[in-house]
């Protein structure tokens, strides 16, 4: 089992083992983080972004046409947020603190 740490990037509690970014496990850094976040899913295909506040409102969302993205989030208040990455492979939830 992995624990997320949030950033995407686990570690198997049994072996201590880093995990590479996919899209399964996407990368979402820095976190916290404050005017700009990277999303990787280590893969080439494309991606679509959802970001929500704590009240499940939708306050952004981007998409991209390979793995990697670099979204601005200058405009968002501080406070915790869920990222929601869609990929070909799936639907990974994380969150993501913005200081």
């Amino acid at each position: 089992p992995l624990l997320d740490n949030g950033t995407g990037s686990g570690c198997d509690h049994f072996s201590g083992i880093s995990v590479s970014p996919t899209a399964s496990h996407p990368s979402v850094f820095p976190n916290p983080g404050t005017d700009i976040l990277h999303i990787e899913t280590g893969t080439k295909d494309g991606m679509n972004v959802r970001m929500r506040d704590a009240t499940g409102r939708a306050v952004l969302s981007a998409s991209g046409a390979t793995g990697s993205l670099e979204l601005s989030s200058a405009d968002l208040l501080p406070g915790v947020y869920l990222v929601e990455v869609n990929t070909a492979e799936g639907r990974r939830t994380v969150k993501w603190v913005k200081q």
